[in-house]
């Protein structure tokens, strides 16, 4: 049934879908996506997950602890690519303690059934092949822009130079003054909350504001056992720019709520510009990494300058208070470390 919708200013929201590998036998029905990985109705006992970002290891641990047996490839040399590796090798022994098996620098070749429907992947690691036996196979090596259900020319809405998003400015305005776009459709950022606030930021401008859309702050959390978080400029980032900078680096081995909790893997990483004392970035991987972000985004988005955090009162006892450990650490004034 068709229908005919008039409108003066529309907002285009159509978000993503899984984005599938060209590798033989990747296209076979039974191979899960993390639409699929949602919807199981039984636990495979094994499962091999191509992908090792941040839907592939979310989904690894999240399937262990159901008792699957899993499997990770990863395609570049470090799991989660673009986090520091002092906070990926937090994660690498996790899961290496829970028996989730990592392959990187592994190239997933081929996907082949057996008689009794099993999966065997073919990696190529190197110049040597292998195979993974398993009960079931996931890819997971992220989403593309879901533009195969617009027809864009009729809306007078032009593409990004990669073709693959909708171009819009810091207004969310695309080509046509009279059609906007958030969200995954745009290919900026592929977050829930960064298409939350873009969808406001839209609605701003519609209603005759003018709010721009600022990217510079997106905390990235992954749920994964720990957790992760990260804001503003991580210490890889620092290094690639030439910054000087300090880090602030305090364990939650040393944190007595988490000691109390038994959860005492990871750290809470700050990164300080040196010339303005201010702190510029900050990565969280441990217990409630991804509820504690929030205070550091609070701190850099503030331009908080060492000196005035370092005197804010964190509550005792807390795991926050792992974040006034940092702060203070960055002048080696931490008091538990």
């Amino acid at each position: 049934e068709e229908a005919i919708i008039n409108f003066k200013n529309l907002i285009i929201a159509t978000g993503s879908k899984t984005f599938m590998l060209p590798i033989d036998g990747c296209d076979e029905m039974d191979i899960l996506t993390s639409k699929e990985l949602l919807e199981l109705t039984e636990i495979p006992q094994s499962i091999t997950i191509i992908g090792g970002g941040v839907i592939g290891m979310e989904f690894a641990f999240i399937y262990q602890s159901l008792g699957s047996k899993v499997n990770v490839v990863e395609f570049f040399p470090q799991i989660l690519i673009n986090l520091d590796k002092d906070v990926v090798d937090c994660i690498k022994k996790s899961a290496e303690e829970k028996g989730i098996k990592i392959y990187e620098s592994a190239q997933a070749t081929s996907i082949k059934t057996t008689l009794d429907n099993s999966k065997i992947v073919e990696i190529k690691i190197g110049d040597d092949i292998k195979y993974l036996a398993s009960e079931k196979v996931a890819v997971a090596v992220g989403r593309k822009a879901n533009l195969d259900s617009l027809d864009l020319d009729k809306l007078n809405v032009k593409l990004n130079e990669k073709k693959n998003g909708i171009e819009v400015d810091e207004y969310m305005k695309t080509s046509n003054p009279n059609v906007y776009a958030i969200g995954d459709i745009t290919n900026k950022i592929q977050l829930a909350h960064v298409a939350s606030h873009q969808g406001i930021v839209a609605a701003d401008n519609i209603a005759g504001h003018s709010i721009s859309m600022n990217y510079d702050l997106v905390p990235s959390v992954i749920f994964t056992s720990p957790e992760v978080s990260q804001v503003g400029c991580s210490e890889k980032e620092a290094i690639n720019k030439g910054l000087d900078f300090t880090i602030g680096k305090f364990p939650f081995m040393a944190n007595g709520k988490a000691l109390i909790m038994g959860e005492t893997k990871g750290f809470v990483k700050l990164v300080a510009d040196n010339s303005t004392r201010k702190i510029i970035g900050g990565s969280i991987v441990g217990v409630h990494a991804a509820d504690m972000i929030n205070i550091i985004s609070n701190l850099i988005s503030a331009e908080t300058d060492i000196e005035h955090a370092s005197h804010a009162i964190y509550a005792h006892p807390t795991v926050a208070e792992s974040i006034h450990e940092a702060i203070l650490t960055l002048d080696d004034k931490g008091i538990h470390f």
